[in-house]
């Protein structure tokens, strides 16, 4: 049972205790890593006030909508801060005892390089695996763009190498708007096509 009182009842004189109905929905809404705004559709009687549970709120959630209200609504939720995890973020959302989950989507990461070596005239196909990619996310070699770049999905993109002077580089992956970024350390090595000097000897009287 739950307080559901019409606007005209005065309290604490007449008190009314019914059962009510309400409901939250969807059950989750998942966010990409960099942000964004997701709804939940509350559905209750004409006079049931709800709000949502303030205890343990997450830090990186903000409340858009108003915190409580009566009857049908809405929960606007934000995410503004960006995930640099390389793993989901998860939050638990009370309204009015009903749970609700949001998700925040892995930020970028790169896990592996292969091949790990080509020439260094460039033109090497490379796969590349991590998390957080998307169709726009900007591959460098050693701080050079990578020559093309195919999305495959969120956890796989192809890459054509630059040329790049002989060594080991970092493999870095980006988004297009800057607010993510990550890479790994040595993780392609240009191989030097330089071709050999050859020395001639002559021996003889």
């Amino acid at each position: 049972s739950a307080l559901n009182l019409a606007p005209n009842v005065q309290t604490p004189l007449d008190r009314i205790y019914a059962a009510v109905h309400l409901s939250v929905s969807p059950a989750e809404v998942s966010l990409p890593w960099r942000g964004g705004t997701a709804t939940f559709t509350v559905t209750a009687q004409q006079h049931t006030q709800w709000w949502i549970d303030w205890n343990e709120w997450p830090y990186w959630i903000w409340i858009e909508s108003s915190p409580t209200s009566v009857g049908n609504g809405e929960v606007r939720l934000r995410v503004d801060e960006v995930n640099n995890l390389p793993a989901p973020r998860h939050a638990t959302v009370r309204v009015f005892g009903r749970q609700v989950a949001l998700t925040q989507e892995a930020g970028l990461s790169v896990t592996s390089v292969s091949p790990a070596s080509g020439p260094q005239a460039g033109g090497t196909r490379v796969t590349l695996r991590g998390t957080g990619f998307e169709p726009d996310t900007i591959v460098d070699f050693g701080g050079i763009r990578a020559s093309e770049t195919e999305f495959v999905d969120s956890t796989t993109l192809t890459a054509t190498t630059p040329a790049h002077d002989p060594g080991s580089v970092y493999v870095s992956v980006s988004s297009a708007d800057w607010r993510g970024a990550a890479w790994m350390d040595q993780a392609f090595y240009f191989e030097d096509g330089t071709p050999p000097e050859v020395w001639y000897s002559v021996q003889g009287s």
